[in-house]
């Protein structure tokens, strides 16, 4: 079953694209084809959606960026006929940043900013306007997502002070535990989850969280042109550590990438 693929040309959307099994067939639509803010209507009947456009926090955090993400999601979702599932790339911001146990999909949901208030939501949106269908709903909550292209978040920051040979500030020391998630792995996820022919609500996280000042040192050893300080100052401390039991019981043949194998795969920190 082919797909149509919202925000193509993005960091996750673009990966999803060219990984895409069914890409021969697939629909590729960016901001050049739509403008998602004003109203629009597709002749794709049947497809598997996958929606991974708007504004991100890292470019934008404010009531208007995240009414625009709304205006977005519910003009694509007005605009389908009779599509065969949606997939919704959520975050896990959406559980906030004050959780002292593991996360799992049933953790209560704590926005904390704009962005992730306004993902949970388009949540809410989405399973409200399927509800009384047949389309399959998937909704993905990602952690930190990093590929060879990544420009914004800790895996942006990194390559822009190797390209601009500075030093880059590390805070909380670094203590921070993270869970990332390799680019590729999304396409790989929304691969298998589609062939399930039934709805899903899953964090995507590889269970293994790290710390930031352990990914830098193992950078710093892969290119030593990268140099970066711990500082003790910054903003509270949390971390993002995930129970995984769902994704595996869904994907039980699931080999995500490590943090350290991704790395490897990024060649501008060789």
């Amino acid at each position: 079953m082919s797909k149509v693929i919202f925000g193509s040309k993005g960091l996750i959307g673009k990966r999803i694209s060219e990984l895409s099994t069914t890409k021969e067939d697939d629909c590729w639509l960016s901001r050049n084809d739509y403008n998602l803010e004003d109203e629009f209507k597709i002749q794709h009947q049947n497809k598997d959606i996958i929606f991974s456009a708007g504004i991100p926090r890292s470019k934008e955090d404010t009531r208007e960026s995240q009414r625009r993400n709304l205006k977005m999601i519910q003009n694509t979702i007005l605009s389908l006929d009779r599509p065969k599932s949606f997939t919704f790339l959520s975050s896990v911001e959406v559980y906030g940043n004050q959780v002292n146990e593991k996360i799992s999909e049933e953790t209560p949901l704590n926005p904390h900013n704009y962005y992730a208030e306004g993902k949970v939501l388009a949540e809410e949106s989405i399973k409200d306007f399927f509800k009384n269908s047949n389309v399959n709903v998937n909704i993905l909550r990602l952690p930190g997502v990093y590929s060879q292209e990544s420009m914004f978040g800790l895996f942006g920051a990194i390559r822009r002070s190797i390209s601009r040979n500075e030093i880059l500030k590390i805070q909380n020391n670094g203590e921070d535990l993270r869970d990332f998630i390799f680019c590729d792995d999304i396409s790989i996820i929304i691969d298998e989850l589609l062939k399930k022919n039934r709805s899903h609500l899953l964090n995507i996280a590889t269970g293994e969280s790290t710390s930031v000042a352990s990914i830098c040192k193992y950078i710093q050893r892969k290119n030593s042109d990268f140099n970066f300080k711990l500082e003790s100052s910054g903003p509270q401390s949390f971390n993002l550590v995930f129970e995984t039991k769902k994704l595996s019981k869904s994907l039980p043949n699931l080999n995500l990438t490590s943090i350290y194998d991704g790395i490897t795969k990024c060649d501008y920190f060789s």
